[in-house]
């Protein structure tokens, strides 16, 4: 009986992967010029499967240690946080962490330092390791030590991103709201309308370019990247081969499952 040592075991392990990988790959490009929209969806669903799996797998096993970019997504909400998020985790060198505080509070864990729960030591396979803050995390005492701790340091790069229409962003909230739904894979089944007034849209607009213009003073230090709503969902790839190179990574075409739930 051959009795292989771990190191050996590993690199023959991670050879199967990238042949599996490169199998799949090829796989579907032959598929995809027989096969339409359903065949690609599926293939959307595997693909994302299986990159996150191949990251968690490859931090089980590699060395760990802090090699990578910190980065954190500042936003508001209905500003596309998490069509960016699901497009990075599609990049098999960014792990995003999403919205990790909101998570541990539903879950009734404690906030504790981001440096253990996100910021800890990973595999080199991973480049960039980042999670998601909300404006109002810096007023939210919940959440105030974890904002700290990014305005602190002036080593963790900031995506700032921002929706320029107003008025798209207040109904995308309020429908969200009505339906409960803040994100999907698949299309709001009936139309859902809302309504405010001239002066309710005034009001939030006013709050949320003067959140805006704090967060920007709040940085100042920091190496920003600014990122509309509006470019991430008309020229995606221009935009995220920049948050790429901002990142550190190397760009490739990213995806995502996530579907427009409406105008909004």
């Amino acid at each position: 009986m051959i009795r292989r040592g771990f190191g050996e075991t590993r690199i023959l392990l991670f050879k199967h992967l990238d042949l599996i990988n490169v199998y799949l790959s090829r796989r579907f490009n032959f598929c995809s010029q027989y096969h339409q929209a359903n065949m690609k969806s599926k293939w959307k669903y595997f693909s994302t499967w299986w990159i996150i799996k191949r990251k968690q797998l490859f931090n089980l096993l590699l060395p760990k240690g802090n090699y990578y970019t910190r980065f954190v997504i500042v936003c508001t909400g209905r500003s596309g946080s998490t069509l960016l998020h699901t497009y990075l985790n599609s990049h098999p060198q960014i792990w995003s962490y999403g919205e990790i505080l909101r998570k541990r509070l539903v879950k009734e864990k404690p906030i504790i330092s981001l440096e253990r729960m996100v910021f800890k030591p990973h595999t080199k396979a991973i480049r960039a390791i980042g999670l998601k803050m909300f404006y109002d995390y810096r007023e939210q005492e919940a959440y105030q030590r974890a904002f700290e701790e990014v305005v602190n340091d002036r080593d963790i790069k900031v995506i700032h991103l921002t929706r320029e229409d107003k008025r798209q962003q207040l109904i995308s909230l309020k429908r969200a709201e009505e339906t409960g739904i803040w994100s999907s894979t698949s299309k709001l089944q009936t139309k859902v309308e809302v309504d405010f007034s001239a002066e309710e849209l005034v009001a939030y607009e006013k709050k949320i370019n003067s959140s805006a213009t704090e967060i920007r003073s709040l940085f100042a230090s920091h190496q920003m990247l600014e990122v509309t709503y509006e470019a991430l969902t008309t020229d995606a790839q221009e935009v995220l081969s920049r948050v790429q190179q901002f990142l550190g990574v190397k760009p490739k075409r990213l995806f995502t499952l996530l579907i427009k739930q409406g105008d909004g």
